[in-house]
């Protein structure tokens, strides 16, 4: 009973091995299985020991589009798929390939990773835009024409003796390493390079934007490096770059605007002059984006873009000619016209007993109706742009009528603001004696820290006037800030703050 049962079993797993299939869902697939006498039912199925065995394998022109099953045939050594409408394709189970034609397919991905022994690929009219091949180390022929490749790297197929890369426009650089490869069927631009291509720079790169110097501003220049393209080509025309400024333009525009071009010349850097939206100033950065293009016979690189800046690094002239009138209680001041194109107004600065003013006008005169004819009034002038910059300030002019009733001693001490301030380097200090007296005058930082005296002695009664030229006791010139200067006079003692500029 015993024996019986154990060969029931054995013939069931008998039957179980011999019964083995491998799935094969393409009907087309199969259909040409049939054809070449490897299957004989369109079940969706072959037997995998009939799979295993086939070394050759001619499926062209039967509108496959999965190959899904041919991972079973482990004794192929040439599988040729030409005009199907495969998309994709892993024959990494058939370790035995040694041919493998896969022309005019859809092919986007291909899996080689475990074909050692493959010796010719041919791989022309797919959509690839990527194709490694770093393991198949027995390759000596390659076809890759026509497809979409960017990049080709053949530094591991050191038995490569036949290349054809024609028909990739976006494929350059080949990178081969130290193999010396006879290439057919290459386009112009293609050239095999032993440095790989990733080290290439066939973008331009924008090493500065810097503003061009002593200029009226709106211009910056755009320093950069040529594409590895730039001077490849021996005697290639036509090669150039172009230069774009990003403007805010409307939401359907893609905001780039071409604001000029020049020819690539084989220099390994160039500078452009290029115009920029506006001016750096107090009122905003203006900061602007630029890029350059590179059109070659390799095809066309972008930069990244880079931002920079221009400023109106000119100032005003100074205006010229200041006058000043004294009539019915008013001071007429006048000066020249600005010839600067790009003058905004002028900048009158009055100065006086009661006070320190700024007054802003764009014409050429002002009438100074709150002029009081007991103090001496000081006017300058200077000129702004606009960009917000400043020119220096004309000379003093003086306005005064001080002794209207014969009298030239002052009623009571005083000290007053000093002229001008802020100042830069000098400044004069006005006060006045009621009576003939000791007169101290002295400078201290805002720490109470001695700085100078500037006198010391007795002086008689009247107007005087002392000039601290902003140095020390030592001579020593004094940093831009706050100081308080004091006199001190019998009784009297007064203090003012003035601030230093630099």
């Amino acid at each position: 009973m015993n024996t019986i049962l154990k060969v029931i079993i054995v013939l069931i797993t008998t039957s179980l091995v011999w019964s083995q299939t491998t799935a094969i869902p393409d009907t087309n697939f199969e259909q040409k299985l049939i054809d070449l006498g490897h299957d004989d039912v369109l079940d969706g199925s072959i037997l995998t020991e009939t799979a295993e065995v086939i070394a050759e394998l001619d499926l062209r022109y039967s509108e496959i589009s999965d190959l899904t099953g041919i991972e079973a045939f482990t004794a192929l050594t040439t599988l040729e798929l030409r005009d199907n409408t495969l998309t994709t394709l892993d024959v990494s189970a058939n370790t035995a390939l040694t041919t493998l034609d896969i022309r005019y397919n859809q092919l986007t991905v291909l899996n080689v990773s475990a074909n050692t022994l493959l010796n010719s690929l041919e791989i022309r009219s797919n959509q690839f835009t990527v194709l490694d091949i770093s393991t198949c180390i027995a390759l000596t022929y390659l076809d890759v024409r026509y497809n979409q490749l960017t990049a080709l790297d053949l530094s591991q197929n050191t038995l490569l003796s036949y290349i054809a890369t024609l028909g990739n426009p976006n494929l350059a650089c080949i990178y081969t390493g130290e193999n010396t490869i006879d290439a057919f069927y290459m386009d112009d631009f293609q050239f095999l390079s032993s440095v790989p291509c990733t080290e290439l720079n066939f973008s331009p790169q924008i090493t500065s934007v810097r503003d061009v110097a002593n200029d009226q501003g709106g211009r910056v220049y755009v320093e950069f490096n040529a594409s590895f393209l730039d001077g490849f080509y021996d005697g290639h025309m036509g090669q150039a770059y172009s230069f774009f400024r990003y403007d805010n333009l409307f939401a359907d525009s893609s905001g780039w605007v071409l604001i000029g071009s020049g020819e690539a010349i084989g220099n390994a850097s160039y500078t452009f002059e290029a115009t920029t939206l506006m001016d750096s100033t107090f009122e905003g950065d203006g900061i602007t984006e630029f890029k350059v293009v590179a059109s070659t016979a390799g095809g066309i690189f972008h930069s990244e873009p880079m931002m920079g800046y221009s400023v109106d690094n000119i100032l005003p002239g100074v205006p010229g000619g200041v006058m000043a009138m004294l009539a019915d209680n008013t001071v007429e001041l006048s000066w020249n016209e600005s010839v600067d194109e790009d003058f905004q107004y002028f900048m009158v600065e009055k100065t006086s007993m009661s006070g320190f003013e700024m007054i802003e006008t764009a014409d050429a005169f002002y009438v100074d109706e709150n002029y009081i004819s007991s103090e001496v009034h000081s006017y300058r002038v200077a000129a702004v742009d606009h960009a917000g910059n400043q020119s220096e300030f004309s000379e003093v002019v003086e306005v005064a009528v001080l002794a209207i009733d014969n009298q030239v001693t002052p009623d009571v001490f005083a000290l007053h603001q000093n002229y001008p301030n802020p100042f830069n380097p000098a400044t004069q200090i006005k006060y006045d004696l009621a009576e003939d007296a000791l007169v101290s005058i002295n400078i201290y930082d805002v720490m109470g820290k001695s700085i100078k005296s500037l006198i010391n002695v007795k002086q008689s009664a009247g107007y005087h006037s002392f000039r601290w030229d902003a140095t020390n006791h030592s001579g020593e010139a004094m940093s831009a800030g706050m100081y308080i200067y004091s006199i001190q006079t019998g009784q009297y003692r007064s203090t003012k703050k003035m601030v230093l500029l630099k």
